[in-house]
């Protein structure tokens, strides 16, 4: 049993269209730009793929190079201290060597300055410091130092002058100290004590 189909499509036969496959040379157009995406996609999805890995390793290797610089930055810090500090050592060093010099001349010449040099630190009001003590002509001393303020270095003056074996205490000078550590009040003092 063979039935007919009704045939429900309304529009004329004239002007129904029959859908037959078109041929291959009029669908090359569309097949051509189907693969000329495929390949794109193909290609530009990996290339993404490369420039992200990409960024993050440039994002990382950014943020070691920051992390560097840093670090070498504190080191540089490090050694200009460490190369400040050395110069303060070496130059306490020399002024220690110096005192121990005249200290062995004072000890070789004995008399007098050797028994003067006691009194003398007795003397020595905090924030007074004696760097050298230099024999002079006939009986007098020179007597080189710092002191925290002008003030100082005169109440220093006048308890040499209070010691029993010192006849007179001269002010030579007493100037400002030009280094960049000191006190702005801190000064160099030269006295000269005769015996």
């Amino acid at each position: 049993m063979q039935a007919d189909f009704l045939d429900i499509n309304l529009l004329p036969r004239d002007r129904r269209r029959v859908s037959i496959a078109p041929p291959l040379g009029r669908r090359f157009p569309e097949l051509l730009g189907l693969a000329m995406l495929l390949f794109a996609l193909l290609t530009l999805v990996p290339l993404g793929v490369i420039k992200i890995r990409n960024d993050r390793q440039l994002a990382r290797t950014q943020a070691a190079v920051m992390l560097s610089r840093e670090q070498v930055r504190a080191t540089d810090q490090a050694l200009v201290r460490e190369s400040q500090l050395r110069q303060q050592i070496q130059t306490m060093l020399i002024q220690a060597d110096t005192l121990e010099q005249q200290v062995r001349q004072l000890e070789e010449q004995g008399g007098p300055i050797s028994l003067l040099l006691q009194p003398m630190t007795e003397a020595l009001p905090p924030r007074v410091i004696i760097t050298s003590v230099i024999p002079g002509a006939g009986s007098t001393v020179r007597v080189v130092g710092t002191g925290g303020s002008t003030p100082l270095v005169l109440e220093f003056a006048q308890a040499l002058e209070r010691v029993p074996d010192v006849r007179k205490v001269t002010i030579v000078s007493i100037d400002r100290r030009s280094d960049a550590s000191a006190a702005p009040t801190a000064v160099v003092y030269t006295l000269e004590v005769e015996r």
